[in-house]
């Protein structure tokens, strides 16, 4: 059995400094220090409130007892490495997966969430 998550949008992104920007989402299952299971919106350009209306698909058996880790990236036009803007932990064991649940989670700073770097490769 297939639980979905749905990345729908993101309100105003505070890129204060920049212009509109091509923003992506990654998702992966957080088991410990273990990240599993990559997956990848499609880009959406040069938008602050950017809709993805995707559907991203984990299995229940590979969701229960982790937590899905959801973030947002800038794509570089250039040679530059694309850069994390945010993310937003979920236990999703604290979620009823047989049930709709829609929320808004605070984006916190990319190193916050365990990675090394702020850059995509």
């Amino acid at each position: 059995m297939k639980n979905t998550s749905s990345i729908l949008y993101w309100k105003q992104i505070n890129l204060s400094f920049r212009s509109n920007t091509d923003t992506y989402v990654k998702t992966y299952l957080r088991d410990g220090d273990r990240w599993l299971q990559k997956r990848k919106t499609r880009v959406i350009r040069h938008s602050r409130n950017p809709q993805y209306r995707q559907t991203i698909k984990y299995s229940s058996c590979d969701a229960l007892g982790r937590n899905l880790l959801v973030m947002l990236w800038e794509k570089k036009q250039t040679f530059e490495s694309n850069q994390g803007l945010g993310g937003a932990e979920v236990n999703l064991d604290d979620l009823p997966l047989s049930q709709l649940t829609m929320d808004w989670y605070p984006l916190f700073p990319i190193h916050t969430l365990g990675t090394h770097t702020a850059d995509s490769p």
